[in-house]
């Protein structure tokens, strides 16, 4: 399945995906906020997490582990190190 979130529902990916969430990104400010689209994607990866339980942590400690071999994720001068997101 291909979800999408999009501006619109012309959206060339909208038009393509199984689901597609249209949101809106205007304030009345001279910035657009990206609240509304960062809670709906926290919203389907926790939901997607959720459902997927253990295979989703085995698939992250994976990633953890490379960034880690790899001294991707480095603490910087006043940064803690990071914490593991496996139970």
């Amino acid at each position: 399945a291909i979800v999408a979130v999009s501006d619109g529902p012309l959206s060339p990916l909208a038009r393509r995906a199984t689901v597609s969430f249209t949101v809106a990104a205007e304030s009345a400010g001279p910035f657009d906020s990206h609240v509304g689209e960062l809670a709906l994607v926290n919203a389907l990866l926790a939901g997607v997490a959720a459902r997927l339980r253990s295979a989703a942590g085995d698939r992250l400690g994976v990633i953890e582990s490379a960034w880690a071999d790899s001294s991707v994720l480095v603490p910087g001068p006043r940064q803690p190190a990071p914490v593991s997101l496996r139970p």
